[in-house]
């Protein structure tokens, strides 16, 4: 299938065909990617995985800017209206770390940024719970 040739000719592209896999197997057959490829500094591994998430992410936000879309859709005015939010440079900058401060204080606090809090009276159990109001795959 043409899925399957793709696959095939991006698993040969990142191979290093020079190397001697009894030697070095993972140069042998990861070698061709890493030498096309640089790990960001603020990144401490990246692989094909990443690249996918870039791609879904580029077309997501594609998707999401595209006027084009029906208007009316609620999950698609949804996404639009946080996307939006996340982009509005003008508004981050005015709030500078505030939602995240919010956040903390929601949270119970956080000791590395707060000198007066104490363990007194916290429960990782709330804690969880709360931020399991953010994230359903926050312990998986």
């Amino acid at each position: 299938t043409p899925d399957c040739l793709r696959t095939a000719a991006r698993l040969i592209d990142n191979m290093n065909a020079t190397a001697d896999p009894c030697e070095n197997f993972f140069e042998y057959a990861c070698g061709g990617w890493l030498s096309k490829n640089v790990i960001p500094p603020h990144l401490g591994v990246v692989g094909t995985s990443n690249e996918v998430g870039d791609r879904l992410n580029d077309n997501l936000r594609d998707i999401i800017e595209d006027t084009k879309l029906e208007e009316g859709e609620e999950v698609v005015e949804k996404a639009r209206t946080l996307y939006r939010s996340c982009m509005d440079e003008g508004l981050l900058d005015e709030l500078k770390a505030q939602p995240l401060n919010d956040l903390i204080q929601e949270l119970n606090g956080w000791p590395v940024i707060d000198d007066s809090w104490t363990d007194d009276g916290w429960d990782l159990l709330d804690t969880l719970s709360r931020l399991m109001r953010y994230s359903q795959s926050l312990l998986m």
